[in-house]
């Protein structure tokens, strides 16, 4: 619980209702936070396709289109399809698809592991779940730079 303030709380809150309200549709569903920056729209879009198509196909629950390597060490495992890869950790939880058909597995997590931080939680919690996450190892969003609602402090991305 090191550093962790009430606007960490309601960050989390705030992804784990949007998830619950994603899962009320039977199709996978986006969630990105108001300050995510698509760097590439043409890129994004295609890169979304292959991910749509990734879970219809195989179970991973989420797959996530943060930047890999940025404040954390992110591990590569098995290679899912041409872009998308299986790995342990990303920094930031701005822009990523869950899969419809993973609803228990998300339950669980919001049931059995504490809060956090929402990208330190989704690390974890799959973990935890013993689950694995899927991203794509180039750079597709980040943030807006600007003041952060959480802690107050201008963050500035590169």
């Amino acid at each position: 619980t090191w550093g962790l303030i009430p606007p960490h709380y309601g960050c989390w809150l705030g992804y784990k209702q949007a998830i619950q309200l994603g899962f009320c549709e039977n199709e996978h569903f986006l969630v990105c936070e108001g300050d995510c920056r698509i760097l590439d729209m043409d890129l994004f879009k295609t890169r979304l396709q292959e991910a749509i198509k990734v879970h219809d196909e195989q179970d991973y629950p989420i797959i996530r289109f943060e930047e890999p390597n940025n404040e954390l060490t992110t591990t590569f495992f098995d290679q899912v399809s041409k872009n998308i890869w299986e790995f342990d950790n990303i920094a930031l939880s701005h822009c990523y698809l869950v899969n419809k058909n993973s609803k228990n597995i998300f339950d669980w997590m919001f049931n059995n592991v504490g809060w956090h931080a929402s990208d330190w939680w989704l690390n974890f919690a799959v973990a935890k779940a013993n689950q694995k996450m899927l991203c794509f190892k180039e750079k597709l969003t980040h943030q807006f730079d600007g003041i952060s609602t959480i802690d107050g402090v201008k963050k500035i991305y590169k």
